[in-house]
Parts: structure tokens; sequence; C-alpha cells
């Protein structure tokens, strides 16, 4: 049996700083907005195109947060919250779709927040706010 605590002291510890957000958006203009607010708050942006880019960030990065779209060129947001391994990262979907069983299945996948498109950005920063202060 692995004792927790001495595996703790094995993994890599990140240096303290600005919280690090990955952001999974593939439309450009809206991921470049989205990173210049985030920026401008205080917190470090990764930022993924596509399903495979954000899984490659997640895999390799220590973020505090996601912020997902869930229409991606190779698949979804839902199917990127499925492919997260532990520990959970808290995320927060981003959708055109605001029916309520497209928020159902958001919260379902994992996601903590479900914002609907167009996107109020101090709408989102208060939900990013919340999920850092929770963790």
């Amino acid at each position: 049996m692995v004792d927790p605590a001495a595996s703790a002291l094995n993994e890599p510890r990140r240096e303290p700083g600005p919280p690090r957000i990955l952001l999974v958006e593939d439309h450009e203009d809206s991921a470049a907005v989205f990173e210049r607010l985030l920026v401008r708050r205080g917190f470090q942006v990764l930022r993924a195109a596509t399903l495979k880019e954000g899984l490659a960030h997640l895999d390799g990065s220590d973020v505090d947060l996601v912020i997902a779209d869930l229409s991606l060129p190779d698949g979804s947001g839902l199917d990127l919250m499925h492919g997260l391994t532990s520990p959970r990262v808290p995320a927060i979907a981003l959708s055109g779709h605001a029916a309520p069983e497209d928020e159902r299945r958001s919260l379902e996948a994992g996601f903590l927040r479900h914002l609907v498109k167009p996107v109020d950005f101090p709408a989102l920063h208060a939900a990013i706010q919340d999920l850092l202060r929770r963790t």
C-alpha cells in the first residue's frame, strides 16, 4: 500500500503564482477575448482549440480550473470531462444551448457551472472566483 503522504512528497509542486486556467475554445476570436480578459484579472491562461489539445494540457499541466466550450471540432467539452483523470479539476461549460437538459448533461459530466453564450464576462469571472474559493 502506498502512503499518500509519501506519494505527495514525490510529486512536483507548482510554484505559487496566479491561478492557471485552461481555456478550451475553438473559435479563435472568442478565445483571444476571453484570454485577454482573464489575464487582465490576474489569471494565467493556457489555450486549446480542440478536445485533443485540451486533454494533452490536462495530462501535462497543473491547472486550477477549466473553461470549455461544449462544441469542439473533434469532440465536445463533455468528452473532455469524461477524459479527465483524478484529481478532478473544477470546470465551467460554455454552450450555445440553454435548455435545462443541456445544463443537466453538463453537470452530470462533471462541470460545476453551465454558462450560455454569449457569455457575460462578469458572470464568468464570478463563477471562476466562486469555484477557486471552493478548492
